[in-house]
């Protein structure tokens, strides 16, 4: 997740963001699309297991929107997005 995202999930106290958080891939949908339509049966599963998501803010999610030029994580660096893995809770950028 964002920092930010982190930050306005400790602010809730029901389930639900209210539209405010985004579910978003690192890797864009049709940059992975891509990858399995060209793959072998053999390389299916690893594509799969590389894909990862971040929850950001809207607002983040417009700034990765601008961030063409960029791809995966560079997209994150591109647009100033500080991210925390949660299951380690380590900074991941």
């Amino acid at each position: 997740m964002s920092n930010a995202a982190l930050e306005f999930a400790k602010t809730q106290t029901k389930i639900g963001s209210g539209g405010v958080l985004v579910h978003e891939h690192v890797t864009e949908r049709s940059k992975i699309i891509s990858s399995l339509l060209k793959a072998s049966p053999e390389e299916v599963d690893a594509i799969l297991d590389s894909v990862v998501a971040c929850v950001v803010t809207k607002e983040e999610h417009k700034k990765l929107n601008n961030s063409k030029k960029a791809h995966g994580w560079e997209r994150y660096r591109a647009a100033e997005i500080r991210v925390r893995d949660t299951l380690t809770d380590s900074q991941h950028i």
